[in-house]
C-alpha cells in the first residue's frame, strides 16, 4: 500500500493471544516509573515465546522499484530471515494481472515456507471503487493462502481525502467480515478493524466492533518515547473496537535527520534504543501483537520521512535498531509448546526512577527479567542523542540463584556478566533492555 501520512506522534500468533491480557478500553495509559518492589515480593512471569511472537514488522513487497523489489533477494528476504521475526504485514492487493499476483503472493509463500505468516491488510480490488464488494478476496486466497493468517480492514482511509471515506471504511469491514467468516478456510483467522491516520477521526467511523476481532492501532510516537501515544489512541480506539482487544499493526521511528515536517526523526542511535523498548512497553500494556513499521528504508533521502523508517538502510547495511532487536530476540526466543509460567520472589531497589521492567520465563524453567530506563534518548527539539543513562540498581532474590547471566542487548547476544550462587547483585540500567537470565 502507498504510505501514508504518519500523523500523530512457531505457534500460530491468535493461539498466543489468549496469553495476554487485553488493553483495557480507556485505560490511560502513561510512561511513569516503577516503584521498588517490596521485599520477596512474588512476581508473576509471562511466557517469553508470548513476548518474541508479540514483534511484527511491516513490508511492502510489491514496491517493486524500491529495495523491496530490486534488492529481494540480496536484501530483503535475507535480513528478516536473520532478524527471527515470524509475523509481518503487508498489502492483500489483488490484481487482474497474474504475473503481478505470481510474483508478489509467490515470494509472500517463500517466506510463509521459512515460518513467517502474513497479515493482510485488504482494500477493493485493482480498479474498483466498490466498497460493499469482497468477491475479489476468492482470487487473493488462491494466491495467498498458505501465508496469511489475519485479515486487517482499510488502512487509514481517513486520510485518503474521499468525502465518503467513513461510509467506505463501515461498508468495506462488514463485507470482508461476511466474505471471510463464510469461507470455511478462513473462518477462523482473526479480522483486525481498519486502521485511522488521524485518531480523532474515530466518531465519524462509529462502532464496527461487530465486525472485527482485534482494533487496530497505529500510535506513533512522533519521536518520543515509546508510549507517549498510546492513551490517545486507545481512548478513541475503543469508539470503533468497543470491548474487543487491540492490537498496534504500525508504529515505529524514522531516521530522516533532514525532515523538517511534521513527525520529527531521531538519530540512528536513538531508533536503536527506542525500538526494543516499543516492543517491550507495547506487551507490558496489553498488545499481544505490534508490527513496527518497516523492514527496510524504501529511499536512501534523508529529507523525505517516508523512505526512512526502516531497521535496514536501502542499500542492505544495517541500522543499530535492526542488531538491538536480533540481539532481542535471539537472547528471549523459546519456540515450543504452550505452557504455564510461574512467578519469582524478587526485589528491586536503588535508583528505580523509570525503571521498567517485564519478566519473562522459558520452557526450561529460567526466568529472564528484562529491565529499561524509561529515559528520553533523543532531544527532538535540538536533534541531538543523549548519552545512555544508567541507574543504579540492586537485585535481590528470596533466595540465592544458581546462576545470573546479563545480556546487554543493545549490541550484543553474548552474556556481558555471571554471578553465581547470588541472592542479591548490583548493576546499572540503561536506556536500552538490559536482560537477566535467573537460574533457580
Amino acid at each position: 500500500m502507498p504510505p501514508q501520512p504518519k500523523r500523530y506522534p512457531a505457534t500460530p500468533f491468535w493461539a498466543l493471544l489468549s496469553l495476554v491480557s487485553a488493553c483495557a478500553p480507556g485505560t490511560a495509559i502513561e510512561p511513569g516509573e516503577t516503584p521498588a518492589d517490596p521485599p520477596g515480593i512474588g512476581v508473576a512471569a509471562r511466557s517469553a515465546d508470548a513476548f518474541t511472537q508479540s514483534i511484527g514488522l511491516n513490508l511492502h513487497i510489491s514496491y517493486f522499484q524500491s529495495p523491496y523489489g530490486t534488492g529481494w533477494e540480496t536484501i530483503v528476504k535475507p535480513r528478516l530471515l536473520a532478524l527471527g521475526v515470524r509475523h509481518v504485514r503487508d498489502a492483500g492487493a489483488v490484481s487482474s494481472n497474474d504475473g503481478w499476483m505470481q510474483t508478489v503472493y509467490g515470494r509472500m509463500n517463500e517466506l510463509a515456507a521459512s515460518g513467517i505468516r502474513f497479515n493482510l491488510v485488504l482494500k477493493p480490488a485493482e480498479g474498483s471503487t466498490s466498497y460493499s464488494s469482497a468477491t475479489h478476496i476468492d482470487r487473493l486466497l488462491q494466491y495467498a493462502r498458505p501465508a496469511v493468517e489475519s485479515f486487517e480492514g482499510l488502512n487509514e482511509h481517513d486520510l485518503s481525502g474521499r468525502s465518503a471515506w467513513a461510509t467506505e471504511v463501515r461498508t468495506f469491514q462488514q463485507a470482508i467480515w461476511s466474505k471471510l467468516k463464510g469461507n470455511s478456510s478462513t473462518a477462523g483467522l482473526p479480522i483486525f478493524g481498519p486502521s485511522l491516520g488521524n485518531p480523532g477521526n474515530a466518531s465519524s467511523m462509529g462502532d464496527l466492533s461487530g465486525y472485527l476481532e482485534y482494533g487496530a492501532l497505529h500510535p506513533y510516537p512522533g519521536g518520543l518515547r515509546p508510549l507517549e501515544a498510546i492513551a490517545t489512541h486507545v481512548t478513541y480506539g475503543t469508539r470503533v473496537s468497543g470491548s474487543r482487544p487491540m492490537v498496534v499493526t504500525e508504529s515505529g521511528y524514522h531516521t530522516a535527520t533532514l525532515w523538517g515536517g511534521e513527525h520529527p526523526p531521531v538519530s540512528e542511535a536513538a531508533m536503536g534504543r527506542y525500538v526494543p523498548r516499543l516492543f517491550l512497553d507495547y506487551f507490558n500494556a496489553g498488545f499481544a501483537k505490534s508490527y513496527l513499521y518497516e523492514l527496510v528504508d524504501e529511499g536512501a533521502s534523508m529529507s523525505s520521512r517516508e523512505q526512512a523508517f526502516g531497521l535496514v538502510r536501502s542499500d542492505g547495511t544495517r541500522k543499530p535498531a535492526y542488531t538491538s532487536l536480533q540481539n532481542l530476540i535471539a537472547v528471549l526466543s523459546d519456540p515450543g509448546p504452550a505452557f504455564t509460567p510461574g512467578s519469582l520472589s524478587l526485589a528491586l531497589t536503588g535508583d528505580t526512577t523509570n525503571v521498567r521492567r517485564l519478566l519473562l520465563q522459558k520452557r526450561n524453567g529460567r526466568f529472564f527479567l528484562v529491565l529499561w530506563h524509561d529515559a528520553y534518548s533523543f532531544t527532538v527539539a535540538g536533534g541531538s542523542t543523549p548519552a545512555p543513562s544508567s541507574n543504579a540498581v540492586t537485585l535481590t532474590l528470596a533466595r540465592p540463584a544458581a546462576r545470573i547471566r546479563s545480556f546487554a542487548t543493545l549490541t550484543s547476544s553474548a552474556v556481558k556478566t555471571e554471578w553465581l550462587n547470588k541472592a542479591s547483585v548490583g548493576f546499572t540500567v540503561p536506556d536500552s533492555p538490559l536482560v537477566l537470565e535467573i537460574s533457580p
